[in-house]
């Protein structure tokens, strides 16, 4: 379903409840948001693990993504942010040992 189509209080109001559901069962896996700028705008203490960054939020994606030295992360990232597209795949969790990560990214109407 479109953004555009949750218009009117009852439908704005799942939508809020859906988007936080979703983001109460991602908070053990972790979470950032960023603006169509790539400006992390949002993220939970997970989120942050995984950018290695404590204050990330306002931060730009990219140079957060470059210090993790992976740089196909940061080209998987940057390319679903750029084409505003669903994006989901598997890296190695940064400063972990034979640990992977699954990640998704989802298109909002400004960022991801």
């Amino acid at each position: 379903m479109a953004a555009e189509e949750f218009v009117g209080t009852k439908t704005s109001s799942l939508a809020q409840a859906l988007g936080e559901a979703v983001l109460r069962a991602l908070e053990a896996d972790g979470w950032f948001a960023c603006d169509g700028e790539g400006r992390v705008t949002g993220l939970n203490p997970a989120g942050a693990r995984f950018l290695a960054d404590g204050a990330a939020e306002g931060r730009n994606l990219k140079l957060l993504l470059g210090r993790l030295g992976d740089e196909t992360l940061a080209l998987r990232f940057l390319a679903a942010l750029r084409d505003h597209a669903l994006t989901e795949f598997v890296v190695p969790r940064p400063d972990a040992e034979d640990e992977w990560v699954e990640v998704r990214g989802l298109a909002l109407p400004d960022g991801m």
